[in-house]
């Protein structure tokens, strides 16, 4: 373990190759997660392939330290996705940090069985809280539809990629009407707030700017 967290790969392989139980498991996980936590994909790459427990908590890591889809980490995903339990706690966490890659992944690998409504309502209030555009799109395209709560807390957020993409998905453009309207009312009974009067774009990242905009 302490091999795994610095990285060092001849100590690991040599261990690996002495018959060193990769699926010891200590109070912090086993050495794949400690690998993870370095964040040096060579290392990880060692351990990925002949760790068999603690799949799920490694999709959490995985997911939480945003680590790239390498052939190791795909053929990992791929067989913790068999154990059902395994694949959500993953899926929900990478969905939580926007890890797109591993969403498309974890999703494909599970659809075999259709998502029940209620992760995939989760799945979509975490994926809008990620503010990330390419995986509410993910999460979107094994939603049937989409729930109101969802369509507020989007607006909320106020991300226009995700607004626009969630009403594209509706068919309409009845969410960007009904913000429109509601912003329009507000601002006319004066009761808007200036977060709410600025333009959200990809042109002016008004979130970056609050800080200097607000004296």
């Amino acid at each position: 373990m302490d091999a795994a967290l610095s990285a060092a790969d001849e100590t690991v392989a040599a261990l690996l190759a002495c018959s060193a139980n990769p699926n010891y498991t200590s109070s912090s996980g086993t050495a794949l997660m400690f690998a993870i936590h370095s964040g040096c994909p060579s290392t990880i790459g060692l351990l990925a392939p002949v760790t068999s427990t603690g799949l799920g908590e490694a999709l959490e890591r995985l997911a939480r330290e945003q680590v790239p889809v390498t052939p190791d980490i795909r053929e990992l995903v791929e067989r913790a996705a068999k154990d059902q339990e395994a694949g959500r706690r993953g899926l929900e966490e990478a969905v939580k940090f926007g890890h797109t890659d591993m969403v498309k992944l974890l999703i494909e690998k599970m659809v075999e069985q259709p998502l029940p409504e209620s992760l995939t309502r989760r799945l979509l209030e975490e994926a809008v809280m990620s503010d990330s555009s390419s995986t509410c799109a993910a999460v979107l395209a094994v939603s049937k539809s989409v729930p109101e709560q969802v369509k507020e807390l989007a607006r909320k957020r106020g991300r226009k990629e995700v607004v626009k993409m969630i009403s594209q998905h509706e068919g309409s453009q009845e969410m960007d009407l009904e913000l429109k309207k509601k912003l329009k009312m507000n601002i006319l009974n004066n009761k808007a707030d200036i977060k709410n009067t600025v333009p959200k774009s990809d042109e002016f990242r008004y979130n970056n700017e609050m800080l200097k905009l607000s004296p």
